[in-house]
């Protein structure tokens, strides 16, 4: 595998997780099936000035759903991870979600799952 920054997904559907292996078989990825456990990894990263290439999360999930997670990540995270580049991720496109999003400055981008190859390429180049 090469020498890249992995990739992050938080997100509590398993299938997600196998549809991101499955499309970049040549990139690192780990999963945190909630934010909580997102967000403790991520300060580990920052500790060892690891910084991930990017973070997809989800934004319903148990535990720390994703706007729980945005709050923290940009408080506590995001000056230390700028390189890395934060996706949001829903099955459920709203309007209201997509322009509370955009708020956060650490957000890259908005996406609706599933994530195709080709946007992830994108998204990742």
């Amino acid at each position: 595998m090469p020498d890249r920054p992995p990739i992050v997904i938080i997100d509590d559907d398993e299938i997600i997780a196998f549809l991101f292996r499955r499309r970049l078989p040549q990139r690192e990825t780990v999963t945190y099936r909630d934010g909580r456990a997102g967000l403790e990894a991520l300060h580990g990263h920052a500790d060892r000035s690891e910084p991930p290439q990017a973070v997809f999360v989800d934004l319903h999930m148990p535990v720390m759903d994703g706007f729980d997670f945005l709050d923290r990540y940009q408080a506590e995270l995001f000056a230390r991870l700028k390189e890395t580049r934060v996706f949001v991720m829903t099955s459920s496109p709203r309007d209201h979600d997509r322009d509370r999003c955009s708020r956060y400055e650490c957000v890259d981008e908005f996406i609706v799952k599933p994530v195709k190859t080709d946007v992830l390429q994108r998204l990742l180049d």
